[in-house]
């Protein structure tokens, strides 16, 4: 019965692998800033992380091009534009560790959910002004920090 156990377990795995590759899409680097922009990821980069002359113009330019649905007020002055989808997106890493030989008073199989938590802020705050920002919790830590924090304030847009 331990051989058939296996097999049923790769065949499984193989199954489950096939599906998430034929259920992929086209890779929108940083999700908000794809939404915001309408444009996939070869737009701004050429090889991770270097920039495209796009690329580089949308971070000088405080991450402020848009392309997408904004809530405008109809006050007197007009200056609040506020972004119809908040420009928040998030990546989850997990863990899964067997080892073939058992080591002593260990549990075998150690899953770590999540391994990683990240969550950005990634897009326009007003007209003139973005941000890149990473906030990540790891499990082994079991904190919060900050990743990255790129506030950009850009008056040529």
């Amino acid at each position: 019965m331990n051989t058939i156990a296996p097999s049923i377990r790769s065949y499984m795995l193989a199954i489950l692998s096939l599906a998430l590759y034929l259920t992929t899409t086209a890779a929108l680097a940083v999700p908000s800033f794809a939404r915001q922009t309408g444009m996939q990821c070869g737009a701004c980069h050429t090889v991770f992380p270097e920039l495209t002359a796009v690329g580089r113009t949308f971070k000088l330019g405080g991450y402020t091009l848009a392309n997408m649905k904004q809530i405008q007020t109809v006050g007197a002055d007009g200056r609040l534009k506020i972004n119809a989808i908040p420009p928040l997106s998030a990546m989850l890493q997990t863990g899964f560790t067997h080892l073939n030989k058992q080591v002593p008073d260990e549990q075998n199989d150690s899953v770590e959910f999540p391994q990683v938590l990240s969550l950005y802020y990634a897009g326009e705050i007003s007209p003139h002004m973005g941000t890149f920002l990473q906030v990540s919790y790891t499990q082994q830590d079991d904190n919060f920090s900050f990743d990255m924090a790129d506030i950009r304030y850009a008056n040529l847009t």
